[in-house]
């Protein structure tokens, strides 16, 4: 009878460190990382500058937005070195917000108004899963 207790107490704590390992385990798949990323954007010294290098002046109200990953490297499938010198295709996707703009009044370039556009903003953040 002792012997069954002894079996009995031996298993049950067996049991329990294996559960507390294994959820520590989880809980340390489960952390999530922040990455803080950042890009680099022309800089101009004037407002001059900005308007005579911008294909597109608009105003406009903000109609929705969504949080994408996006690839926005320039790639080439092709095997040819001359087409693709690096032999690889980078796919690495970035945190963008996009939004939809219904345009109001247009300063620069050929668009309408109530024409709604997608804007494009990087995103600062990566939560790494």
């Amino acid at each position: 009878m002792k012997l069954k207790r002894v079996f009995s107490i031996l298993f049950i704590s067996t049991l329990t460190t294996m559960l507390f390992v294994g959820c520590n385990n989880l809980n340390q798949k489960a952390q999530k990382e922040e990455v803080i990323i950042s890009a680099d954007y022309y800089n101009y010294d004037t407002d001059d500058d900005l308007i005579n290098n911008s294909d597109v002046i608009v105003e406009g109200k903000i109609l929705n937005y969504k949080s994408e990953y996006l690839s926005v490297g320039e790639y080439s499938e092709s095997s040819n070195k001359e087409e693709n010198p690096g032999g690889e295709i980078d796919m690495t996707q970035l945190p963008y917000t996009i939004f939809q703009v219904e345009v109001y009044k247009n300063y620069k370039g050929n668009i309408d108004k109530k024409t709604i556009i997608e804007v494009k903003q990087l995103d600062q953040l990566i939560i790494v899963k």
